[in-house]
């Protein structure tokens, strides 16, 4: 029969293996309970998820006051659009000494026409921004690598060509949960809409649907789930470290 620290050890496992499925669709933001009163967590009810957020970027301009070629007039290029996704993103680690010296629009001097000339731009985005204490305190627990970007690189991303930035990712809850709120925050105010992360599990899962001219484009943003990533999400980073 295994000893006491075996059978703990044994039911912490069956914990983590059976906590809900927050990771899967971003990081939710909501109350967190303490580890000694987790329970595994019931289904988000799929009816709470709130209807995607429609954008039509015909009828928006986009910071840099251009609209998308699909926007164009009936007819001058018919149901055609063109889509860009980009993998992770974020003006962090070390990199950070070549901005400082070039300018957080360096990054993009080889692909601003590329990204400007596609209908649609997605990234992801892979670290919360800010610049000081009060944009979230950082939060290690369980992690290698911690990242944070410099608030105006929100701006170099907008002026750059991206449109959306997703946030549902492992590093997102870098500085707890006022970080991720930043962050969402920041990036709204340069123009780019966010997904993949919000205030609960249900915001958290809502979709995006944006309109080019004829054509609908719907995104959904996820993380992988990973063991112990729902204890972290919910029972750490949650709260804020």
């Amino acid at each position: 029969m295994p000893g006491r620290g075996a059978r703990d050890l044994l039911r912490s496992l069956a914990v983590l293996a059976g906590v809900g499925a927050a990771a899967a669709a971003g990081i939710a933001l909501g109350r967190v309970v303490p580890a000694w009163r987790l329970r595994v967590a019931p289904p988000v009810d799929a009816t709470a998820v709130p209807p995607p957020l429609m954008v039509d970027l015909c009828a928006e301009r986009r910071p840099d006051g251009t609209l998308p070629a699909a926007c164009a007039p009936s007819g001058s290029r018919g149901a055609e659009a063109t889509l860009i996704f980009g993998g992770d993103t974020a003006a962090i680690d070390a990199a950070l000494p070549v901005l400082a010296l070039r300018g957080l629009d360096f990054p993009f001097l080889a692909t601003r026409d590329l990204l400007a000339g596609a209908d649609l731009a997605v990234v992801n985005h892979e670290a919360p921004l800010g610049d000081g204490a009060g944009d979230g305190a950082p939060f290690a627990w369980g992690k290698e690598y911690l990242y944070r970007a410099p608030r105006a690189s929100a701006a170099a991303l907008a002026g750059a060509g991206v449109d959306v930035a997703s946030l549902a990712n492992n590093h997102a809850v870098d500085h707890g949960a006022r970080g991720l709120a930043v962050s969402a925050e920041v990036l709204g105010q340069a123009g780019l809409l966010t997904l993949g992360a919000g205030a609960t599990e249900a915001e958290a899962r809502r979709g995006v649907v944006v309109r080019l001219g004829s054509l609908r484009v719907g995104l959904l943003a996820r993380c992988e789930r990973q063991l112990g990533w729902d204890l972290w999400a919910r029972q750490f980073a949650a709260a804020g470290g």
